[in-house]
């Protein structure tokens, strides 16, 4: 096998041979950082991310939906909240249905 040859993990199977520019286009495209890749000369499968044949190539990783709207995060449940008081507030003023 040529030095150049690379293998990668995608869906949990072993994917290659692939040249590096085949490589870099897919971790460009559809794969991600932390996808295991693998040559010959490597003692293990490492992040594509940490070589330095790659970190430059590699973009960064998306925000965490999370982190990317931190109010949404935040609001939900004070509008859970302000749900229950107000259904509160409306039973102690007009008594509940069950009275």
């Amino acid at each position: 096998m040529p030095r150049g040859d690379w293998f990668y993990i995608e869906a949990e199977a072993r994917r290659g041979p692939v040249s590096k520019t085949e490589l870099v286009g897919l971790l460009q495209t559809r794969l991600h950082g932390d996808t295991l890749v693998w040559q010959d000369g490597l003692v293990e499968w490492s992040r594509a991310d940490r070589l330095p044949e790659f970190i430059d190539q590699v973009p960064p990783p998306l925000p965490d939906k999370h982190a990317a709207r931190p109010i949404a995060g935040l609001l939900a449940p004070s509008v859970a909240v302000g749900t229950v008081l107000a259904r509160i507030i409306h039973e102690s003023a007009v008594g509940s249905a069950f009275d």
